[in-house]
């Protein structure tokens, strides 16, 4: 790639210009730094929590100016939520690392519910709970399936009058539901 030097009109070779991105938790470059690195090209795939986002990107070639960066604020909303037999629904955040314990906890904490979301069980969840999903709208996933062939499931009764998908699990309760019920994988439901 060649690009023209506006002061000079010297055309300048930029093909090994790195993409330099800076990611911060908040509404600008104030807030706490997640991420911040160098690429030379092509995409970039990073794992981001959920809320406030600030990203600023520019291009960037040893000996030579930066370009003008561009900055976004993005709304990052949770989707992708984690639950676990060691989870904690006061102190994580319900990502991978952080898991809530509660599958309603887990309802609760999704920032809208009208999109598709997914619970992904992290182990067999034995503590019973009976989970209520009160929004007409509610488009819920839960998936017990895991990367290395795991099918975990959880104890409880679920009802829903939003459409709810259960991949791949155990449900030791019944399920109920007046929205769209899709039920796949190796699912089982012990108490219709």
């Amino acid at each position: 790639q060649t690009t023209k030097d506006e002061h000079t009109g010297k055309i300048q070779n930029t093909s090994d210009s790195q993409i330099v991105y800076e990611i911060y938790q908040g509404t600008d470059d104030t807030g706490k730094v997640l991420y911040n690195g160098k690429n030379s090209g092509g995409k970039i795939s990073l794992k981001i929590p959920a809320g406030t986002i600030f990203l600023r990107v520019y291009a960037h070639k040893d000996l030579f100016a930066d370009s003008q960066p561009e900055e976004f604020g993005i709304n990052v909303l949770k989707t992708t939520l984690f639950v676990s037999p060691d989870g904690n629904d006061l102190e994580n955040n319900g990502s991978e690392n952080s898991p809530y314990a509660t599958i309603s906890k887990a309802i609760a904490e999704f920032s809208d519910i009208t999109v598709q979301n997914q619970i992904n069980l992290l182990g067999n969840i034995t503590q019973p709970e009976e989970i209520v999903i009160s929004e007409p709208n509610a488009n819920i996933t839960i998936n017990g399936s895991t990367s290395n062939g795991n099918n975990f499931g959880f104890t409880g009764n679920i009802s829903s009058k939003g459409n709810l998908a259960i991949k791949d699990c155990t449900v030791n309760g019944s399920v109920k539901t007046s929205g769209m019920l899709t039920v796949y994988g190796k699912t089982s439901v012990t108490g219709g």
